[in-house]
């Protein structure tokens, strides 16, 4: 669930990164002879979304049905939202406060989200105070959601989407405070690659200036309320920096921050012997990963999974064989015997499951496996990742070297 500024500003944003990512070293040194014009239209975008930048008056918000508990991927039928207020005079987060309608049955036209595409819907709301009926007075300080089914199952229940953990999902409502939020890039795709160019851009309201820096060097400092800044990945040392951004009204300071990983160079080397395509058990704490190319296609790729957080690092970067057939890594300090779920990211772009494992995880189809058909069914990591998913557990096995 995101706001609208991280929507509208995500698509120009995108076809703006397309365009320079396909970058030779001669661009991206013309491109930094013209970074402030870059800046400037990246600051015409922010303007263009101010005026719904803090969602009071009106709001747009988005709802992903490939992330969270996943209770409605892939639902074809009508996604109807059940939402409250939480505000001040809220006792705690069960406490919703001018419900819209009651659970199931009330299907209205200003509950129905607007299907975008494919498990993408969104709900717009013109005045949040007339929406939802609530007095001047009272402060508003979460949006309250559970989105479900337009009918009944077989079961006679609703089928219903919230957080991955099964609570009800809430978004900020932020007070015309002194405020601070870095829009791009996404906290939930860190990894950007080298001889290419990151556009960061933060908003901040009821300040007086604002600066941002990647680790400690400052790129920018403006009298405004958003700040705009094209990154050049050359610059930067492979691996983790943050972003970091701060505002001030001459008195108090505010901060947000975000972390990026940027990929060294690949490194070649030779497939160490005795190691087969998939899942290879070294000891009861290490297994080594390879991932088939036979086309020599790939350009890079990553082991993720749950022992990473989902999330590319230099310990999941795969080694490349010298004939380009192949990409391995070795992971250590597993616990034995737990259960892993992981999947290949390649080239930033593709998340798969190994080909060559004896078990996946199945967004589609695992919630129809009944319990006594498969009791104990490692559940899928919705809220981190898409896509089928492989499985491993570590133990010592002996390795056959076919």
């Amino acid at each position: 669930m995101y706001s609208a500024p991280c929507w509208k500003i995500r698509l120009p944003i995108l076809t703006f990164t397309a365009c320079v990512l396909i970058t030779t070293a001669a661009l991206i040194s013309a491109i930094s002879s013209i970074r402030p014009l870059i800046a400037v239209v990246m600051k015409a975008w922010l303007a263009a979304i101010r005026l719904s930048r803090w969602p009071i008056s009106p709001s747009l918000s988005f709802f992903n049905a490939a992330y969270g508990n996943g209770g409605l991927f892939d639902y074809e039928g009508d996604i109807y939202v059940h939402t409250g207020l939480i505000t001040n005079e809220s006792t705690n987060s069960s406490d919703w406060k001018y419900v819209k309608t009651e659970w199931g049955g009330e299907n209205t036209p200003e509950t129905k989200m607007e299907r975008l595409e494919d498990n993408i819907y969104s709900l717009t709301i013109a005045d949040m105070r007339s929406y939802y009926g609530i007095p001047a007075a009272e402060t508003i300080e979460k949006l309250a959601f559970v989105f479900r089914s337009d009918v009944e199952n077989a079961d006679g229940n609703f089928l219903e989407q919230k957080n991955a953990d099964g609570s009800d999902v809430f978004v900020d409502v932020y007070p015309l405070s002194l405020q601070v939020k870095i829009i791009s890039p996404n906290r939930k795709e860190p990894l950007v690659s080298p001889n290419s160019v990151l556009p960061v851009c933060v908003e901040a309201m009821e300040n007086s200036s604002i600066s941002l820096y990647v680790d400690a060097q400052l790129l920018g400092q403006e009298n405004a309320s958003s700040i705009s800044f094209p990154l050049l990945l050359q610059e930067l040392e492979p691996g983790a920096h943050w972003l970091k951004a701060s505002a001030t009204d001459g008195t108090a300071e505010v901060r947000d921050s975000v972390q990026i990983y940027l990929r060294p160079p690949v490194q070649v080397e030779e497939l160490p012997e005795g190691f087969k395509n998939g899942v290879n058990y070294l000891s009861n704490t290490s297994v080594g990963l390879v991932l088939n190319d036979a086309a020599g296609l790939k350009q890079f790729a990553f082991a993720i999974g749950e022992f990473s957080n989902w999330l590319p690092n230099d310990d999941n970067y795969m080694k490349r064989t010298p004939d380009g057939q192949h990409y391995w890594v070795i992971l250590e300090g597993l616990q034995n015997r737990k259960e892993y779920a992981y999947q290949y990211y390649v080239d930033g772009k593709l998340k798969i499951a190994d080909p060559y494992s004896e078990k996946i995880l199945d967004p589609w189809n695992d919630r129809w496996i009944p319990v006594e058909t498969y009791p104990n069914l490692k559940p899928y990591p919705f809220d981190k990742t898409i896509g089928i998913a492989a499985c491993f557990r570590p133990i010592k096995r002996l390795m056959t070297g076919k």
